[in-house]
């Protein structure tokens, strides 16, 4: 639904930006030089601050800047994929370029380009091939939620989601200029793996971290952490990591919708320590019992039926944000972070501040965990001592500050993240269960 501005918010934006777009200055005829730019931001105070029209562009954009953001989006993009490199141009004003001459005509396109929000968008993160190659073979395509599916791409793939706009500087901005762009050889998608894609809708730049790419991630982490926590993936080793000696860089690949096409748009870059974890995803073959090609398809597909579960259902909500925690534990090298990390996964899905407000938290989710997970009384004790041990470890690092686990805490950590596997597990089983009785 297009924002909606109402017509005197309109008019002052279109009586102000012409201003403010006089302050800016274009390096090398190509270049925004951003200190030029910081009028714009009082544009953002013309916006109103709560109501329908507001909820509609935090949705899209963020609670930041986010006209600001969309402005700076579109004339950064249309220097740098329009203009023409001139080493000796600096600080050139921004109405001396043919395009820009009447700044009011200016005003006017970009506020009409940012009334057609939401853009549309088509969100694309490879797989690690260890992973990606053996989903393929499970099957072609999983269709996860409407908005979210595991692909795998084949030559219409290509047709549908081309790597190359055109544009030759924005092509090169993308991909560089390799030795692929000097031969002319065309981009393509693996063939040898999948990709998880996800649909977003809003607006997605290369300044902030807008409303759609957090949701996305989000989604991402989600997927991640579920499969993490039925044994579908596991955390092992990055043998280019081991080689390399650095951390693995990864990219979403985002196509936007235009004209009822996508076109190539951006290739944003994953976090730095969440791209190394999940470069280091491999399969979990459940400790050598899935020894055959047709058991490893199948405990992928059934796997895939319980996340796809997760991501139709609006009941998920909690173990989708439990999931995200969940793969959180593993990610960096920080232990006491992972090991609250960890604990927050069992808070959100077990906690209960009335009930805990008279029994404590720390008993409240010890039972809860032992009578959910165990399945006979010896097991239920063994887990009851194990949390209050665990949840001693989290009370020392949150209220007394811990500079390092001991070798023990190591221990528990392993055995608080198995917990998290099995509360993560069985919340989705309950989930199923509701659907039966619904159906």
């Amino acid at each position: 639904m297009a924002i909606g501005l109402h017509p005197e918010c309109t008019k002052r934006l279109l009586e102000k930006m012409p201003q403010y777009l006089a302050n800016v200055r274009v390096d090398k005829d190509v270049l925004l030089n951003y200190k030029s730019t910081i009028s714009l931001l009082l544009l953002d105070t013309i916006l109103p601050k709560s109501g329908e029209v507001r909820e509609k562009i935090n949705q899209y954009i963020g609670e930041g800047v986010p006209l600001f953001s969309f402005i700076l989006e579109a004339l950064h993009r249309d220097f740098i994929e329009n203009g023409t490199y001139n080493a000796q141009h600096n600080g050139a004003s921004l109405n001396t370029f043919n395009n820009y001459a009447d700044l009011g005509e200016v005003a006017k396109r970009i506020i009409q380009d940012f009334e057609t929000l939401p853009w549309t968008y088509m969100v694309s993160y490879e797989l690690p091939l260890k992973v990606g190659s053996k989903i393929r073979e499970a099957a072609t395509q999983h269709e996860l939620s409407p908005k979210v599916k595991i692909v795998s791409p084949d030559e219409g793939f290509d047709t549908a989601y081309p790597l190359q706009s055109g544009i030759k500087q924005r092509d090169e901005h993308l991909w560089g200029s390799g030795i692929l762009s000097f031969i002319g050889a065309e981009r393509k998608w693996n063939q040898s793996t999948a990709y998880l894609q996800i649909e977003a809708e809003g607006f997605i730049g290369q300044f902030w971290e807008t409303t759609p790419l957090i949701k996305v991630i989000s989604i991402l982490k989600a997927f991640v952490g579920l499969s993490l926590a039925l044994r579908l993936f596991k955390v092992g080793e990055d043998p280019r990591a081991l080689t390399s000696g650095m951390p693995i860089k990864s990219y979403w690949t985002v196509h936007r919708k235009v004209a009822e096409k996508f076109v190539i748009w951006d290739t944003p870059e994953l976090p730095l320590d969440l791209s190394d974890t999940l470069g280091k995803l491999d399969l979990d073959n459940l400790d050598g019992r899935l020894d055959t090609r047709e058991k490893m398809q199948d405990w992928m597909r059934r796997g895939m039926t319980d996340i796809s579960l997760a991501l139709r259902t609006s009941k998920a909500e909690r173990i989708l944000s439990a999931a995200e925690w969940f793969l959180d534990s593993y990610v960096g090298k920080n232990e006491l972070l992972s090991f609250v990390q960890a604990m927050v996964v069992v808070e959100i899905l077990l906690g209960d501040k009335a009930v805990s407000d008279l029994i404590g938290l720390q008993e409240l989710l010890a039972n809860r965990c032992a009578y959910l997970i165990a399945r006979s009384h010896s097991k239920r004790v063994a887990v009851l001592e194990d949390f209050r041990k665990i949840y001693k470890v989290r009370s020392k690092i949150v209220h007394r500050g811990k500079s390092r686990l001991t070798l023990d805490e190591r221990e528990l950590l392993s055995r608080l993240q198995w917990i998290c596997r099995r509360v993560i597990r069985e919340e989705l089983n309950l989930l199923a269960k509701d659907k039966e009785d619904i159906q």
